[in-house]
C-alpha cells in the first residue's frame, strides 16, 4: 500500500481558509511594530554621526578663513647659524593657539 494516501484521509483536519488569514495577520501585527522600531532606532544611531560631520564642516570653515601665522620669517644665513636657541616669542606661534 505504498503511495495509497485514502487511508490517510481520514486523519487530516480542514482548517477554513479565515484561520490561516488570521495567523498571518498576527504575524503581521507583531513584524510591523518590530520593523518601526528598527527603523527608529537606526535613525537614532545616524544623528551622532551627521553632527559630528556638521561640526567638523563648520571647524573647517573657521578656519579656513584664518590668516596662516608665519613658521619661519625667513631662512637663516649658514653664517648666521649659532648654538645659540632660538626665541620663539618673536615669531606669532602664539596666534596658532
Amino acid at each position: 500500500m505504498e503511495g495509497d494516501t485514502s487511508s490517510l484521509d481520514a486523519y487530516r483536519v480542514r482548517l477554513p481558509p479565515m484561520v490561516g488569514a488570521m495567523g498571518i495577520g498576527m504575524a503581521l501585527a507583531i513584524a510591523i511594530p518590530n520593523v518601526v522600531a528598527m527603523q527608529l532606532r537606526a535613525q537614532r544611531a545616524e544623528v551622532p554621526s551627521r553632527v559630528q560631520g556638521i561640526a567638523l564642516a563648520a571647524r573647517a570653515t573657521e578656519e579656513a578663513r584664518m590668516p596662516v601665522p608665519p613658521l619661519m620669517p625667513s631662512p637663516r644665513s649658514v653664517s648666521a647659524l649659532s648654538k645659540a636657541s632660538d626665541s620663539w616669542e618673536d615669531r606669532s606661534y602664539s596666534a596658532i593657539g
